[in-house]
């Protein structure tokens, strides 16, 4: 018999997992407190050792086409159960049961089993009185107190497995959709790195490797053609990922939704086109190849590849390099970091789809600018942020002497045009534009003219070097 501690253990272990597996298939408390319930069942309180032993919870049985599946690897122990055939009397059996890596697969492997028609009432229930009926009904279990026996154990540690709710802060992580600010951002990455199994699958932005997403997957792009035996292998509850395609799932609402066909994220949502890497640090605020005040959630660039920075010289990465797959890595223009390995990048800059806490790019005149440097206030304004003249002069109010100083002085050191001539920027022009009025290319005026940081955002008013 289960000991207090031992209970309070067992319950404090296995609710965080089943409110998590919940959480990513979108069910409630209901089902998550009925998955704990019947684990304390099942593993009486998680004292049978041969159940802990193979991280099996919920006393599964493996047929044949489980153990052939191998969806968890296809581990099995026997067991010796008692089953109720006729509703009265209980038979002594020895049986074959699934076993697991980890408890959390056993958690996921138990709502894989209740996801099947039979028991579809159960992911409908609003109780765990309900729940479990349908599930027993749905064949679960031949005992014919069950039900009761399950509910009892709910009532008994309701206060304990209560502490835990979907979509509480108490059950851990929270993904957040959209995101809102740059720590969200981050977090997110960090969670994906380190809780989730991933691999580089170009092209792919969280879907689940399940059988049809690699079928399709590794036909679409010559890098997953070339590496089809390798993704054709991994295990379903592998998520895909590329480098940019990490930075769009996010952004795209991924939450690890294992019977999602992309994770939970949702195609071209929340404002986030479907653009590459080079295309989007052209969208990014700010962009420095100077790394000492990079903030987290800046996105990491160099030709072709993508990362998110997280604070203290860290970054989060997909990359087939390494561990293959979504890592967390060291900024090595900042610093090597030990135990991590590393990776020098060209740029960064702040993504203009969710504020920046204590470093954003304004999103209108009223917001706090007191939380910003005069020169980073001079960075904004040279890319454009606060417009030119009076709605300068308004959106800056009192700091705008300052800021203008450093400007002005910035372009007495670098001037617009050191030879031939100074264009003046209307409405509607592009660089492009420009560039094909004066015969010459985006490139050349970029080079001519280092105030333009961002070859994407230039201003009325502006002033450009044409050397032709």
């Amino acid at each position: 018999m289960a000991t207090a501690a031992q209970v309070k253990n067992f319950i404090n272990t296995v609710t965080p997992l089943a409110v998590q597996v919940c959480e990513e298939r979108g069910y409630g408390n209901a089902q998550a407190w009925t998955c704990v319930a019947q684990a304390c069942c099942e593993s009486a309180y998680g004292t049978s050792g041969i159940m802990m032993g193979a991280k099996a919870i919920l006393g599964i049985k493996a047929d044949k086409g489980w153990i052939q599946a191998a969806k968890y690897g296809g581990k099995v122990y026997s067991a010796r159960t008692k089953e109720c055939y006729d509703g009265r009397t209980y038979t002594d059996i020895t049986d074959t049961f699934r076993a697991y890596n980890s408890l959390l697969d056993s958690v996921r492997d138990y709502f894989d089993l209740i996801e099947k028609p039979r028991y579809a009432a159960s992911l409908k229930a609003t109780n765990v009185k309900d729940c479990i009926t349908a599930i027993k009904n749905g064949g679960y279990a031949t005992s014919p107190t069950y039900i009761n026996t399950i509910t009892n154990i709910y009532n008994q540690n309701k206060a304990a497995i209560e502490k835990y709710k979907v979509g509480a802060k108490t059950m851990g992580f929270q993904f957040q959709n959209p995101i809102k600010n740059n720590m969200e951002f981050a977090a997110t990455a960090i969670e994906i790195a380190t809780h989730y199994k991933t691999y580089y699958v170009n092209g792919c932005f969280g879907a689940p490797m399940t059988p049809a997403n690699k079928q399709r997957y590794t036909q679409n792009t010559s890098y997953n053609r070339e590496f089809a035996a390798q993704i054709m292998a991994l295990p379903p509850d592998t998520f895909g990922f590329d480098c940019v395609c990490l930075l769009k799932g996010i952004l795209w609402g991924w939450c690890g939704r294992w019977n999602d066909v992309y994770g939970g994220a949702k195609y071209g949502s929340n404002g986030v086109g479907d653009i590459g890497e080079n295309a989007m640090i052209a969208k990014c605020i700010g962009v420095s190849t100077d790394f000492k005040n990079v903030q987290v959630g800046e996105m990491l660039w160099m030709n072709g590849h993508a990362g998110i920075y997280i604070g203290d010289g860290l970054a989060v990465e997909c990359t087939p390099s390494w561990k293959n797959g979504v890592q967390i890595t060291a900024v090595l223009n900042i610093g090597k970091k030990a135990g991590y390995n590393g990776r020098k990048w060209t740029k960064h800059g702040m993504l203009p789809y969710f504020a920046y806490v204590g470093g954003s790019i304004p999103q209108k005149p009223s917001d706090d600018l007191s939380r910003y440097t005069d020169e980073q206030l001079a960075d904004m304004t040279i890319n454009g942020s606060f417009g030119s003249g009076e709605a300068r002069r308004k959106a800056l109010g009192n700091r705008y002497r300052a800021v203008q100083d450093i400007v002005n002085a910035r372009f007495k050191a670098q001037p617009d045009a050191p030879k031939g001539i100074v264009y003046t920027v209307s409405a509607g022009d592009t660089l492009s534009s420009i560039a094909q009025k004066y015969n010459t290319t985006v490139q050349k005026i970029v080079q001519d003219n280092p105030q333009i940081t961002n070859p994407n955002l230039i201003y009325p008013g502006q002033k450009i070097g044409i050397i032709v």
